[in-house]
């Protein structure tokens, strides 16, 4: 068990990512929830990723054809990008490496949302600890 001392304010979005058992592995980012293009046409959604796996070095993501977030290290966290909704190949590849993906995939992502794509796990990892791909919705609303 460890404590992560952050100072909140009121009216603010913070995310907060643990990836291991001390607080070397803990970080935090205030949220900047940018809904810019969504809403209009429900044609769109905006994705993020945070580099969360120690040990994985940079990373590469893909997100269908149009986003891509290039050399994440660990504890980086995107800005959200905007993409074309609908069901999406999502990769993740060693940087600069466009062969043997960590991460092959497939996500549909709803219109006028924000997602927040994150690695997870060790490379390497068993079970539960294994490199993988989370993702989750940021409400905004």
């Amino acid at each position: 068990m460890f404590g992560v001392p952050l100072k909140l304010t009121d009216s603010l979005n913070y995310s907060l990512f643990v990836t291991g058992t001390s607080v070397s592995g803990a970080f935090s980012n205030v949220d900047i929830l940018d809904t810019t293009g969504l809403g209009s046409s429900y044609l769109y959604f905006k994705v993020r990723f945070v580099n969360a796996s120690p040990n994985a070095g940079n990373l590469d993501v893909y997100v269908g054809d149009s986003v891509s977030f290039k050399s994440k290290a660990f504890k980086a966290i995107s800005g959200f990008a905007l993409g074309g909704a609908g069901t999406k190949q999502v990769t993740i590849f060693p940087s600069g490496s466009t062969t043997n993906p960590l991460v092959d995939t497939v996500i549909t992502f709803q219109a006028d949302n924000l997602y927040t794509i994150f690695s997870e796990g060790q490379l390497n990892g068993k079970g539960g600890s294994a490199f993988n791909l989370g993702v989750t919705l940021n409400p905004f609303y």
